[in-house]
């Protein structure tokens, strides 16, 4: 209470000082007005110097605050506008999955549509775990879909998780046909995470452009599955046969939804 009334005794008792020197007479001398003015300019100067600056501080953090403020509304504006538009893309992504499920049903109990969610980091584009177990009913061998094409089989299955084999590894290895000819031969992946088809015939007629679909053999891949694409054709040094490079109709490195229709 005593430091916060100094200031006030002070203001008034600088007031009392003013009004005295307003109402001297003229005929004071100059010299007596002239040192009041002075004995009074010292603390006045230092408080409005004081006030100034408090009231620049005010006014600073005000605007700190409202630019705080505004920078949190944009960001979130921003994370909610991101959020929708994954959304939106997830949405379609999974609406390509429903469509494709009439296809992958003939033959199939049931079709599982699960997430991706966990990837080998040794093994980025050959292997990952889905979010669907033993529970749910999950077998091994069971063909993984992505939205438009055969992305690899189901190979081992816990509790809550199964993980996936890709096309593009190595020790993954399915009958397919050139659509076009129906010449059929064994697509594998490699090490550098491409796709090749061997086992074709000397004559075979097969070129860039041609599509690569399931043959149907075995059972576990539906025959007339899209796979990919030929892009190049050429005679393996000492074999009777001819390889084909073929491209993935699917990125393998972007999935995060996959449907799995049980086949039995």
């Amino acid at each position: 209470m005593g430091s916060q009334a100094k200031p006030t005794r002070f203001i008034f008792i600088a007031g009392i000082f003013l009004a005295v020197l307003a109402l001297l007479p003229t005929a004071i001398s100059p010299e007596i007005r002239g040192s009041l003015f002075m004995f009074l300019k010292g603390p006045l100067s230092i408080s409005n110097d004081a006030a100034s600056w408090l009231g620049d501080l005010f006014y600073f953090r005000r605007n700190a605050q409202e630019n705080r403020t505004y920078r949190q509304s944009i960001a979130r504006d921003r994370l909610e506008s991101l959020q929708s538009k994954e959304i939106r893309v997830e949405n379609e992504r999974l609406t390509q999955l429903l469509e494709l499920k009439p296809s992958l049903a003939h033959g199939a109990d049931h079709v599982f549509f699960a997430r991706v969610i966990a990837r080998s980091p040794l093994a980025w584009n050959r292997t990952f775990w889905v979010d669907k177990g033993y529970e749910d009913g999950m077998r091994e061998n069971l063909p993984v879909f992505s939205q438009e094409a055969l992305a690899g089989k189901i190979i081992e299955v816990r509790e809550g998780a199964s993980k996936a084999i890709l096309l593009t590894d190595p020790n993954c290895k399915i009958g397919v046909l050139i659509e076009r000819t129906k010449q059929q031969g064994i697509l594998f992946g490699t090490l550098s995470g491409e796709c090749r088809m061997k086992y074709i015939s000397m004559g075979a007629d097969i070129k860039a452009g041609d599509r690569v679909q399931t043959a149907g053999l075995g059972l576990y891949f539906p025959k007339g599955i899209p796979v990919g694409v030929v892009t190049g054709v050429w005679k393996e040094p000492g074999q009777i046969y001819q390889t084909a490079q073929v491209k993935l109709l699917t990125d393998l490195g972007k999935l995060e939804e996959v449907a799995i229709p049980d086949v039995r």
